[in-house]
């Protein structure tokens, strides 16, 4: 177990060519993450701005840190970035976890194709939602995800997302109302 003084560099997202060491905190670990400045400024205006900003004397190799950010979520943000921009057979908890940071980041390309994505899953349409699930089980199993789904839609103001989870929790609400209730509460 590593102490929160001694900082873990990311495995697969640690280059030694990389020019820029993005930090994040997670259960008192920094977890360092050493990318391309380039990379960033090309696919978001924040980090962009962010990287512009000057450091300060000897400060090149300083960390920025990225509060707010999961390690789970900036690694899938990345691996979009250097690997492919494609969403596909991603699991639902990585690409919500692109879809908040490229909110966050302002990366709208790719919150645009996330977002498709997961309409793939949460359509609006009656037919297509009813077509789904014979292929991905019942309603009682989605709840987890339609809660999820809620949650990540209302901050990144993807308001498309919404009608679909909010009719599983309606369809789910009279029989499983207890375990919505505990799943909701902190």
């Amino acid at each position: 177990m590593n102490s929160a003084s001694t900082p873990v560099e990311h495995e697969d997202f640690w280059f030694e060519d990389g020019d820029v060491i993005l930090s994040v905190t997670e259960d008192g670990v920094e977890h360092r993450f050493r990318v391309h400045r380039l990379i960033l400024k090309i696919a978001s205006p924040v980090f962009r701005d962010m990287l512009s900003m000057p450091r300060p004397s000897g400060g090149e190799d300083l960390p920025v840190p990225l509060p707010g950010d999961s390690v789970q979520d900036l690694t899938a943000l990345l691996g979009a970035l250097y690997v492919s921009r494609k969403a596909q057979n991603m699991s639902l908890d990585v690409s919500l976890g692109i879809l908040r940071l490229s909110h966050k980041y302002q990366i709208e390309g790719m919150q645009d194709e996330i977002t498709r994505k997961l309409q793939e899953y949460w359509p609006l349409k009656h037919s297509d939602y009813v077509t789904r699930l014979t292929f991905l089980g019942s309603s009682g199993d989605r709840i987890p995800q339609a809660l999820k789904i809620i949650d990540a839609a209302q901050h990144c103001q993807a308001s498309e997302l919404l009608p679909t989870a909010f009719y599983e929790l309606a369809c789910a609400w009279g029989t499983r109302w207890e375990e919505i209730a505990r799943s909701l509460s902190p």
